[in-house]
């Protein structure tokens, strides 16, 4: 049974002064998928339990915790269906197509899913086709030459993993579908407004009289009835 840890988690400094490792190396295994990696405003840390028993400080099952915490930090996969919000949910300004981001950040299709896989660059689902947020892609495309935007793509990268939990779809009407058209009123007398689609085969008796007609039996008389 995997333990509950709503503990503040640990900062990589302090994971790794009890790991006996570096804050770089535990950021480069999370950003790997090979630990878990938590990423919010506050900045990059490790799941405390995960830690604790990697460290040797408890007895817990370090690989049962790690594994746990992979599978519940992944992101959701390309296909995978998510709750639907409407577009003017998503408080992204600008979105950017597969093909924009490519050229931007020298990467082809493959790394824009693996960037998508480890949190580096969330996708987002809009209207069944995968779009980028343009903010987030400026500070990756300057963050290995600027501070400020390496430190700002942290913050706005959390923000994003936020949004890309839901699909969103664009509707004019404001709703996340436009309503189905009313069905029109049937006529009072639908059945005589509905045009014939058959007819009595003519080897089965004699045709059926004209509408508005009646039909008389053998040996029966019909007595017109006053208009």
């Amino acid at each position: 049974m995997v333990p509950r840890d709503d503990a503040e988690p640990y900062t990589l400094p302090e994971a790794g002064r009890l790991l006996r490792t570096s804050p770089a190396r535990l950021r480069r295994q999370g950003r790997a998928g090979r630990i878990p990696l938590l990423r919010g405003a506050q900045g990059e840390g490790v799941p405390r339990a995960w830690a604790d028993a990697a460290g040797g400080r408890t007895a817990t099952d370090e690989e049962a915790l790690r594994c746990y915490w992979l599978e519940r930090l992944a992101p959701p996969s390309v296909d995978a269906r998510r709750p639907l919000r409407d577009r003017a949910c998503l408080p992204a300004e600008s979105l950017l197509e597969e093909g924009e981001v490519a050229a931007r950040l020298r990467a082809d299709a493959s790394r824009l899913r693996r960037l998508d896989a480890d949190g580096t660059l969330p996708a987002l689902r809009v209207d069944g086709a995968l779009r980028y947020d343009a903010l987030l892609v400026d500070l990756l495309a300057r963050a290995g030459e600027d501070e400020k935007a390496a430190s700002g793509a942290e913050r706005r990268r959390a923000e994003v993993r936020a949004w890309a939990l839901f699909e969103y779809r664009t509707s004019p009407a404001g709703g996340l579908a436009p309503a189905p058209p009313e069905a029109p009123a049937a006529p009072a007398n639908a059945l005589a407004a509905a045009p014939r689609a058959w007819s009595v085969p003519s080897d089965l008796g004699p045709p059926p009289p004209p509408d508005g007609e009646i039909a008389a039996a053998d040996g029966f008389e019909v007595v017109p009835e006053d208009p």
